[in-house]
């Protein structure tokens, strides 16, 4: 009878140590199921970081180019505004050879 005591004991034991083995099998898939979702995102991040240097990279050409560009119009408006009053200057300046005369 003892035997069986002890036959029993191991048996419960062995179970035990079947579903802790059980247990640490699907541990250790959920641990490499992870380290692959891990692994894609640390790409996906590495890609992410590359299109966001490249969107940078564009945006500061596009800025600089509509800073050139709004320059460019400044400086034609002046241009233009210098001729409008060159002739109005010169203008005036026949009107008061006109009036001399």
């Amino acid at each position: 009878q003892e035997e069986r005591l002890l036959e029993q004991e191991l048996k419960q034991k062995a179970k035990l140590w079947e579903e802790q083995v059980e247990v640490c099998r699907q541990t250790l898939e959920t641990m490499k199921n992870d380290l692959t979702t891990i692994s894609h995102v640390v790409s996906q991040n590495g890609e992410l970081k590359e299109q966001l240097a490249e969107l940078q990279s564009s945006f500061m050409k596009l800025n600089n180019g509509n800073m050139e560009i709004t320059s460019t119009l400044q400086l034609e408006q002046q241009v233009k505004e210098l001729g409008e009053l060159k002739e109005m200057l010169e203008l005036k300046s026949q009107e008061a050879q006109s009036l001399k005369q």
